[in-house]
């Protein structure tokens, strides 16, 4: 049996009692050890040359990734990196997440033991370190069968619960318009695995009675959300006579325009911006252009803004 070819099979790495249930022999580990065909990240563990970090990360912690960690081996959207590892075990089957350290969380993490690190007889990464803090989920419907990463139900329902709702939705939504998953799916597990009373179980099923289907963008679905939360009346992708369509309608009288993170001003875009103003105001509107960090990281701010600019606006619908 090709050890080598295994490991791929389970992206990369794994827990030496993995693959001895598979049918890799002790012996054969040993020889895969020894010739550097494999190196070791820590004990137990035997990753190929290559293999992705969080792969390895996932196996140190015997977990597989889930919630935000999960989103990119599905083709998900999501609003930023997490800065940290978000892994579910088998073995719990409570449906929620164990307290963290990340700063929309309400509890702090508590200590883990740090890992031992073992001897690696060859080329390593040097710096590689495995994750004293990683994001702790419970609950696994079904244990991940190749790389380590939870079913797209398991990892939804873990972003429901765990994330700021503005990035939930994002997340969920982008599989719903995809086909991947259904609200009422979603829905009936929470309600299945939760007690719908506690904060957490509300905060999702709020986050999902934001979710609709039909976005073009994670930057749509996320000023969406934040336009909504601040109580404002919010029309997507509307057709104004001598504008064209446009990404928000607020309140019959605001059109707003987002800038996505990597838009740059030239000239020409300098041009279309200052013809589009001049539409909207012959039109009878006021123009607002969101840029994408503030959407994503002072929605407080973009309220302000957005209540100046309605005021502008229905003077000029007026």
């Amino acid at each position: 049996m090709d050890i080598e070819q295994v490991l791929r099979g389970l992206g990369g790495a794994a827990r030496t009692g993995t693959l001895l249930q598979l049918g890799v022999t002790a012996a054969q580990l040993v020889r895969a050890v020894r010739s550097r065909q494999v190196w070791q990240p820590g004990p137990d563990v035997l990753s190929i040359y290559g293999a992705p970090e969080e792969f390895v990360q996932a196996a140190c912690q015997g977990g597989v990734l889930t919630c935000v960690s999960a989103a990119g081996q599905f083709g998900l959207w999501r609003v930023r990196e997490p800065r940290q590892l978000h892994l579910a075990f088998p073995q719990q089957r409570r449906l929620g997440h164990e307290p963290c350290d990340e700063p929309d969380h309400e509890r702090d993490n508590e200590p883990h033991d740090e890992p031992v690190g073992a001897s690696v007889p060859g080329p390593s990464y040097s710096s590689f370190t495995p994750l004293r803090h990683p994001i702790l989920h419970s609950r696994l419907t079904r244990p991940a069968a190749g790389p380590p990463v939870a079913a797209l139900e398991d990892a939804l329902i873990h972003a429901l619960l765990c994330l700021p709702m503005p990035e939930s939705v994002v997340l969920v939504e982008s599989a719903v318009n995809r086909g991947l998953a259904t609200t009422d799916l979603l829905r009936q597990t929470l309600l299945a695995g939760t007690d719908a009373a506690t904060v957490r179980a509300g905060h999702a099923l709020t986050a999902l009675d934001l979710v609709h289907p039909g976005s073009s963008s994670a930057l749509e679905v996320l000023a969406r959300v934040v336009f909504r939360r601040f109580g404002f009346d919010v029309a997507t992708q509307v057709w104004i006579c001598g504008v064209g369509v446009v990404d928000f309608l607020i309140e019959g009288c605001l059109i707003v325009e987002l800038a996505g993170p990597d838009v740059e001003l030239h000239k020409s875009q300098f041009r279309a911006d200052f013809c589009l103003e001049l539409a909207a105001i012959a039109a009878g509107y006021a123009l607002l252009r969101v840029p994408y960090t503030e959407a994503v990281n002072r929605p407080q701010l973009l309220s302000g803004r957005l209540r100046r600019a309605l005021g502008e606006g229905r003077l000029l619908a007026g």
